[in-house]
């Protein structure tokens, strides 16, 4: 993923790649292989196949796929001009991604309650006992509705 968005960034030395498909995974060999292939990441593209995402929380791993899609579809568009891309400086790569990593837990989870609660208020199925779902009342964040 090249470091040329700001969404880009919360991925710096955290993706690594997996360059080999040979089919669906039956076997413990290739399953072996696809862990080893993270290495110290938490996402990893695989050839012909995906990405995989994790996460020490669903929020986390949700927040991860979702941010990890906006960035891929930037740097497409971005490449789609034909124009040189203009990477950012890896120094300022590795003081963000830091920053957004001292975050990531906290962004994640509010960004997960906000989908959740979206999805609860869309469906007509009322509030869950015990649950607060008026957003109203939850302290904003800067980044997520």
């Amino acid at each position: 993923l090249p470091m040329v968005h700001q969404n880009c960034l919360k991925f710096f030395g955290e993706v690594a790649s997996y360059d080999r498909y040979h089919g669906l995974v039956h076997d413990g060999d290739e399953a072996s292989r696809i862990v080893n292939a993270f290495g110290s990441a938490r996402c990893l593209m695989m050839a012909n196949h995906g990405v995989i995402v994790t996460g020490e929380t669903a929020a986390e791993a949700f927040d991860s796929l979702y941010y990890l899609e906006q960035a891929a579809k930037l740097v497409t568009i971005a490449m789609s001009t034909g124009r040189p891309l203009r990477p950012i400086d890896p120094a300022v790569c590795a003081a963000t991604a830091e920053a957004m990593r001292d975050e990531r837990p906290l962004y994640a989870r509010r960004h997960f309650d906000a989908l959740r609660r979206t999805m609860l208020r869309g469906q007509d199925y009322g509030q869950c006992e015990g649950e607060d779902l008026d957003a109203s009342r939850h302290a904003p964040s800067p980044y997520y509705s």
